[in-house]
């Protein structure tokens, strides 16, 4: 049985696409999967399931949710060593890490979105962007930070 983690985009945001845990708890388990925990309202999920793609989960997870709620959300699947590989990636320095945030995209950008976002600055705030990953540090606070996940995204 493998161990997923499923990040789901957009969900209990700003009151938008609200979907509770113990709900979404339940929705996963009756797709099959084992041992689901949520974390918070954040949408971030651990499952264990027999299914080896995760191609597969994701589209399973994205239909039950469009079934259900007809919400069109993204879903992101990764396995733990996949979110270790990122976390062991940062390209901040360890004292910056307790005071940083990373982004999974579910898309690649494009080089020149890259070098457009790359060229915007803010005080107290760092960011570093790769095909996959999005690293964000702020020292005043991802609650004051103006790169926040909506930032990305939209650019």
């Amino acid at each position: 049985m493998k161990t997923y983690l499923a990040f789901l985009k957009g969900i209990n945001v700003g009151g938008h696409h609200k979907i509770l845990m113990k709900d979404l708890r339940d929705l996963l388990n009756s797709l099959g999967f084992k041992d689901v925990k949520t974390y918070i309202q954040s949408g971030n999920v651990i499952f264990k399931t027999e299914i080896k793609d995760k191609t597969v989960v994701e589209k399973q997870i994205t239909t039950a949710i469009k079934n259900k709620y007809n919400y069109n959300i993204q879903v992101i699947v990764k396995q733990p060593k996949d979110v270790q590989a990122i976390l062991d990636n940062s390209p901040f320095i360890q004292e910056k890490t307790q005071d940083s945030y990373f982004f999974i995209l579910k898309n690649s950008p494009s080089g020149k979105s890259i070098d457009q976002i790359q060229s915007i600055s803010y005080p107290n705030e760092e960011f570093f962007v790769t095909s996959k990953v999005v690293y964000l540090y702020c020292n005043a606070g991802y609650g004051r930070a103006k790169c926040n996940n909506t930032f990305f995204e939209k650019s």
